[in-house]
């Protein structure tokens, strides 16, 4: 990662910062939390896999093309690992809709809402480790999602922080960024709510 400048980090810590309440509140969720329990079962698996079905639908058909000529999407979609993980498991998507913001994004808020569906993907590295003890799942049976780029997850974040990091700054929309970033921690969290 090339982020050097003082503003690039002076940003990177006020949106870590920022967003670490409303991120740790979608970790403390229930949905979210069954997932490391020492006990997980393959229900609460697959029940969150397929609220999180929807997220990533909302993601890659509104986020995706917001941000398409600041950030790089290719290889980022996740929704046919999801749709295989799910098939895999015998479950369907959640019957309802996401949406984090009705009409357009600007492209603050859309990388402001990659930035946490991103970050997610790196979580899903230390999940997948945790679940396979006790659920027979791997990267290409039932968890594919959670696999996320596999050797290349750790490096293709630090790509997308360059990208968010020199689009803020180049564009001193740090405020919408971060405002963005906290509202799709807490939407997330009331979707997951729900159940």
């Amino acid at each position: 990662m090339m982020i050097q400048t003082d503003a690039e980090q002076a940003f990177l810590q006020r949106l870590r910062s920022e967003t670490a309440p409303q991120h740790q509140q979608l970790e403390q969720n229930p949905l979210s939390a069954a997932l490391m329990r020492p006990d997980v079962r393959k229900d609460d698996y697959a029940a969150y896999l397929s609220y999180m079905y929807r997220v990533i639908e909302y993601c890659e058909q509104t986020v995706f093309p917001a941000i398409k000529d600041i950030a790089d999407t290719s290889g980022r979609h996740k929704l046919p690992a999801l749709a295989a993980d799910l098939a895999f498991l015998g479950k369907t998507p959640h019957s309802e809709d996401f949406v984090i913001t009705p009409g357009p994004l600007s492209a603050a808020q859309a990388m402001g809402y990659m930035y946490v569906i991103e970050g997610s993907t790196l979580g899903g590295r230390v999940i997948l480790k945790h679940i396979s003890k006790t659920i027979p799942v791997n990267a290409t049976a039932g968890a594919a999602y959670f696999h996320g780029y596999g050797d290349e997850t750790g490096s293709r974040w630090k790509n997308f922080l360059q990208e968010l990091t020199d689009f803020t700054v180049n564009n001193r929309c740090e405020e919408a960024v971060i405002t963005a970033a906290t509202h799709a921690f807490t939407a997330i969290g009331h979707y997951f709510s729900r159940k």
